[in-house]
């Protein structure tokens, strides 16, 4: 990336990189996980729902406004998560990071899918049958779309194809400077990742 140009199948052989990571990393800690899942019950499951019901809320309320309002206020809290990585954007690239923005009602369907799917995950931690509670648990360490269901899967699976389609126009866009940022920055993640990984 810091090297250049970045291609499209560079950009796509870097999602892979990161995906491959993921699962090495949640194959690692799926076992200790699960027996620390296992231990927990109804008292902890209230505790999720408590927090679950409070980002529900929060989360509405900001897709709450007119169409104009929310995309302004979407792009901003984009722009402000990308700009540490990147630099300062140029016009060009809020244009088409905005692009990236999902409308109204598919942020609120989003929303929905996750809440679902905490409910699910409270459904698990309460479950009386053991062994049922242990196969959800492994499958929701592992798996990012497990305790979803078929619909709201394939809502968030087009999202994400969407999503690699579209920010693919953006990082055309980023310079040597911004992509040099970029790296140092995956480097500086990478080492905090191994430093952990080495801890005992």
């Amino acid at each position: 990336v810091k090297r250049g140009p970045v291609t499209h199948k560079l950009l796509l052989e870097v999602y892979d990189i990161l995906d491959g990571a993921r699962l090495r990393a949640t194959n690692r800690v799926k076992g200790p996980l699960v027996a620390f899942g296992m231990t927990l019950g109804r008292k902890q499951a209230s505790c999720v729902a408590l927090k679950l019901t409070a980002a529900r809320r929060e989360r509405l309320a900001e897709l709450k406004g007119s169409p104009e309002a929310y995309r302004a206020r979407h792009l901003e809290k984009m722009v402000d998560k990308l700009e540490p990585w990147v630099g300062e954007l140029t016009a060009t690239q809020r244009r088409h990071l905005a692009a990236l923005l999902p409308s109204q009602g598919q942020a609120r369907a989003v929303a929905q899918a996750r809440f679902n799917k905490g409910l699910r995950f409270i459904a698990a931690l309460t479950s009386p049958r053991l062994d049922k509670k242990r196969t959800w648990l492994r499958s929701w360490v592992s798996d990012p779309y497990a305790l979803y269901s078929t619909r709201e899967r394939k809502l968030l699976q087009a999202r994400e194809v969407r999503n690699k389609r579209l920010i693919w126009p953006l990082v055309k866009t980023f310079s040597a400077d911004q992509r040099a940022r970029f790296a140092r920055k995956v480097l500086d993640y990478a080492r905090a990742f191994e430093a952990l990984a080495a801890q005992r």
